[in-house]
């Protein structure tokens, strides 16, 4: 990659894993906010809207009829819309149409009923009022509409018979021609039709009318605005958990925090199951690879029996175990042994359907009892087993006893490869004893369930018990099968 160049592909593609790693938190997270948003829906009144328009323009009636301005024109059409929202905003406008409404309505309820604005960029001037009922919205609309017209309507004849008054002085004075008083006799006519006809520069363009539907709620609106803050958060949720979520995800990750090799990569498969027939070799080429770095390792030193331990219960080191028996068993020219010895957790019998009578715990009795073979009709036809065997004593005193020592050291003879099944020694000790006996060890880590700092804490236990690891098996990954596995 070019430098300064971000691999954009790659933070995509991290960032779509967290969140499908961590869906469940997403989906919880929306769910939550929807079931919000429904509730605060389902509580709120439902609010309705109507709307009365004025329209303001200067028909200049007065200058047709007395050839002079009652009011000076303004210029400024800005300045004229906030003049004119100001002049229908005023308090003495909530007071008359509180009058008109009624009992229940103050100046101070309908200054937070209402909202009066320029509609566009137009001379009109809306009245939206805002109630419980459609016919309330309108009636309050069309009071405070009325209320304004009145109020205009009050303060124009009041003008225009201040201006009748003068005429009518000036008629009566003594220095006047008749021409002069027939003219403003005229004019004083003029003034009174104009008095009669009212407020020119301002008329209802449109009353308030019930609306049909409410305004408010918006069910459709919140539940998508809930849905979207639910899946901010489901998200940032999911990406603090996975801050904090110190488990390994990648087999590469897992060889990082160990510091050891990685020796193979387990795949997440429904098949690995009890191995009837030949249906475990679907998934069984990580396992051969296992086999075969073990028996071919770059230091010449030759393994022929390996312990598999994993920083916790659950990890998957039977699984591993016996899958890498099995493949270590193809085309062997001795049998391959694969001993359970975790004593406190057996699951290998029910696993492959062999009677539990006999085992480890009754090794010292019988050996030869205690060793089964599997009867298999796949490739790996030649592996005898030794289960735990029937609870009783101290798993710590079995596996360290003469008897299992016997085996193990035995097994260089009698076997071409030798697979121990191992119990976490985080947890129990009883593994420790097992160490000195085998070739090579090897952890076994879950993707998704151990931590580094658990690998880290094993392979220094492991070292304190004089075991140097080998390796580590990344056993649950979620990578796509080998194309080229059999």
């Amino acid at each position: 990659m070019a430098n300064g160049q971000v691999d954009t592909g790659s933070d995509a593609g991290a960032f779509g894993a967290i969140v499908r790693r961590r869906a469940w938190i997403v989906v919880l997270a929306v769910l939550a906010a929807l079931a919000s948003a429904f509730i605060f829906t389902s509580l709120q009144d439902k609010q309705y809207k109507s709307t009365a328009v004025l329209l303001f323009r200067q028909v200049l009636l007065d200058v047709q009829l007395t050839g002079v301005p009652l009011v000076a024109p303004g210029n400024d059409a800005t300045v004229e819309s906030a003049t004119n929202v100001g002049l229908v905003s005023q308090e003495n406008v909530r007071v008359a149409a509180a009058a008109r409404l009624g009992p229940g309505f103050t100046p101070s309820s309908l200054e937070d009923q209402l909202t009066i604005e320029p509609q566009k960029k137009s001379d009109l001037i809306g009245i939206e009022a805002t109630a419980d009922s459609p016919q309330e919205a309108a009636r309050v609309a069309n009071a405070v509409a009325a209320s304004y017209l009145a109020i205009a309507n009050e303060q124009s004849v009041s003008r225009i018979n201040a201006a009748a008054d003068r005429v009518r002085q000036t008629i009566s004075s003594r220095r006047m021609s008749d021409s002069q008083r027939r003219e403003l006799r005229r004019s004083l006519v003029k003034l009174n039709v104009l008095a009669q006809l009212g407020p020119q520069n301002v008329q209802l363009s449109q009353p308030a009318v019930p609306p049909r539907k409410a305004s408010s709620p918006k069910p459709l609106l919140n539940l998508l605005i809930g849905g979207l803050v639910g899946l901010v958060i489901g998200i940032a949720l999911a990406f603090g958990v996975e801050h904090f979520d110190r488990r390994l995800r990648k087999p590469e990750e897992l060889e990082r925090e160990s510091g050891l090799p990685l020796l193979a990569t387990v795949p997440r498969s429904a098949s690995l199951k009890a191995p009837r027939g030949g249906t475990w070799v679907e998934d069984a080429e990580p396992f051969r690879q296992l086999a075969s770095v073990l028996r071919h390792r770059a230091d010449e030193r030759e393994i022929r029996s390996v312990l598999l331990v994993a920083p916790s219960q659950g990890s998957g080191t039977t699984t591993v175990a016996l899958y890498l028996a099995l493949a270590a068993a193809e085309g062997a020219a001795a049998p391959v042994l694969l001993v359970e010895a975790n004593l406190r957790r057996p699951v290998l019998g029910d696993v492959l359907g062999l009677p539990q009578d006999t085992g480890l715990t009754t090794l010292a009795d019988d050996p030869q009892a205690a060793v089964q073979s599997i009867d298999l009709d796949g490739p790996a036809r030649d592996v005898s087993v030794v289960l735990a065997g029937p609870a009783g004593g101290s798993p710590a005193s079995v596996l360290e006893s003469e008897a299992v020592t016997e085996l193990l050291k035995g097994s260089r003879d009698a076997y071409d490869f030798a697979v121990v099944d191992g119990p976490p020694p985080l947890l129990v000790a009883d593994v420790l004893p097992l160490i000195p006996e085998v070739d090579a060890v090897v952890i076994v880590a879950r993707l998704g369930q151990d931590t580094g700092a658990d690998v880290r804490r094993l392979r220094t236990e492991l070292e304190r018990q004089g075991a140097e690891p080998i390796g580590v098996v990344a056993n649950g990954s979620r990578r796509r099968k080998n194309p080229y596995a059999a």
